[in-house]
């Protein structure tokens, strides 16, 4: 504790992370991946590095960048390649794929270690430097109690001191540091023995304050906690399962999502994860005790209940928009190009909905800790979310849907390809036609957007008064 508490108190206050510069670098994370895509487009046309590059860059800079980097080599490499690859168009999206990986990612992840390495080396040397001062008070004390008992032994025999005795050998600092090092191994292994939550039941008394309050703060602060796990594994679950669904329904079709839907999701579930992480104790304690495990009735119920009616809303999506998909549409193979169509938009804005709806219902709030508008920050980034998602679906702002490769949402009826598919493709009847064709009335009658919206909203409300309900219940 004595050595964390150093280590913390060495740091200066700058480097403290906080919420707001943590937002300022998500925003700039998220500013440079058109930034570094395109400039990973450009790169990856050879025209671009044969005639643009070489016509604008001074012969001084051209020359320094043939020095520093292997640029002969790599447009070597690129003849080479291009006689085996018909398909030019594929192979400049392959590099365009593999520049923006190695400098966007790689990069910022090697950072990343080395920064936890180095910080991890200054702590061990941090504590080594600390035990080695601490060997060498301890053996300067030990030498003079051994001199003044040697003292004393040498007058008490009357034979002149102890000059017939061998010296003490004085430790030398490599052997101070071998200790250490020795002691640094016996104490992690100890550590390893060391159960969670071992500090926080111990830490209330040895606090050098007259009152109990320590007791409760630790209550409060391992409720807050306790709650804050469970709701993250809740929300984990119930997004997996979705995910697991809409994979599986757009596998069968053939249809994929997009590389800006994935990174967009990603960056906005881990700023959302950042902000459930803030919720802070209430001032008073509760009688009400939270649950113990994660494993528990009212968390495997609730699960179940919220993944049943996203179930139902992202199966009535898929039935809906299936239709619109053309079965002799050449994109659909497995290992074909991206393209957008009402299948990927549709069930992509359904995920990402039932993604914020995991983040709004599961959010516990009182009596453990404050309520969700009291977490400025989860709040108004769920509001935001909920903004753009229903600007996509709407299609208001166009320019929003082709920067996340959404495709235009229909306006007309649902088409009819080929008799021979059956409705949706199913190739004959089956339990959910009726289903189906009240769907696809319903879609006739409102139209394909405000069908999609509808059905967004029930979602939201639903999950909602589900949760609701299930609380009431297993708490009465």
């Amino acid at each position: 504790a004595a050595a964390a508490e150093a280590e913390t108190s060495s740091y200066p206050s700058s480097l403290v992370p906080s919420t707001l510069r943590i937002l300022i670098l998500s925003i700039l994370l998220l500013l440079s991946l058109p930034s570094c895509l395109y400039l990973c487009r450009q790169l990856s046309n050879p025209t671009f590095l044969s005639t643009s590059l070489v016509q604008y860059t001074p012969t001084l800079l051209h020359d320094a960048f043939h020095y520093m980097f292997p640029i002969t080599e790599l447009t070597a490499s690129y003849n080479i390649i291009t006689n085996f690859v018909s398909n030019k168009t594929l192979l400049h999206d392959m590099i365009c794929h593999l520049g923006f990986v190695t400098f966007h990612i790689q990069m910022g992840l090697g950072h990343i270690g080395i920064a936890f390495l180095t910080s991890e080396q200054r702590r061990k040397n941090m504590l080594i430097r600390m035990d080695v001062d601490n060997n060498e008070k301890d053996d300067d004390d030990n030498n003079n109690d051994e001199g003044k008992k040697k003292k004393k032994k040498g007058d008490s025999s009357g034979k002149g001191g102890v000059s017939g005795e061998k010296k003490p050998k004085r430790n030398t600092r490599a052997d101070r540091i071998e200790r250490s090092l020795r002691a640094l191994r016996e104490a992690e292994e100890e550590l390893d023995f060391v159960g969670l939550g071992n500090a926080s039941v111990a830490s209330p008394f040895t606090s050098r304050k007259t009152s109990v309050r320590c007791c409760k703060d630790i209550l409060q602060q391992g409720r807050c906690t306790l709650v804050t796990m469970i709701q993250i594994y809740k929300i984990l679950g119930v997004q997996c399962l979705v995910n697991a669904l809409v994979l599986t329904k757009l596998h069968q079709k053939g249809v994929k999502q997009g590389d800006r839907q994935l990174t967009a999701v990603g960056v906005v579930v881990s700023v959302l994860f950042l902000f459930v992480t803030r919720g802070k104790p209430l001032p008073r304690l509760s009688p009400h005790k939270p649950p113990s495990s994660v494993m528990n009735t009212e968390t495997l119920l609730s699960m179940a209940v919220q993944f049943g009616v996203h179930f139902a809303a992202i199966m009535a999506v898929t039935f809906i928009s299936d239709v619109y998909v053309d079965p002799y549409d050449p994109s659909i193979v497995p290992d074909g190009p991206f393209h957008p169509n009402t299948l990927n938009t549709a069930t992509f804005l359904v995920t990402v909905l039932a993604t914020i709806n995991a983040f709004l219902v599961n959010y516990r709030g009182r009596p453990f800790m404050e309520d969700l508008k009291d977490n400025k920050l989860l709040f108004k980034s769920i509001q935001g979310c909920y903004l753009v998602l229903f600007m996509c679906a709407s299609e208001v702002f166009p320019p929003l849907n082709q920067l996340l490769q959404l495709s235009p949402l229909p306006t007309s009826g649902p088409p009819v390809f080929d008799s021979s598919e059956g409705v949706g493709g199913s190739g004959g009847h089956d339990d959910f036609d009726i289903l189906h064709d009240s769907l696809l009335r319903a879609v006739s009658l409102i139209g394909f957007r405000t069908m999609l919206c509808v059905i967004m909203c029930l979602d939201t409300a639903l999950v909602t008064v589900a949760e609701k309900g299930v609380r009431s219940l297993l708490e009465s």
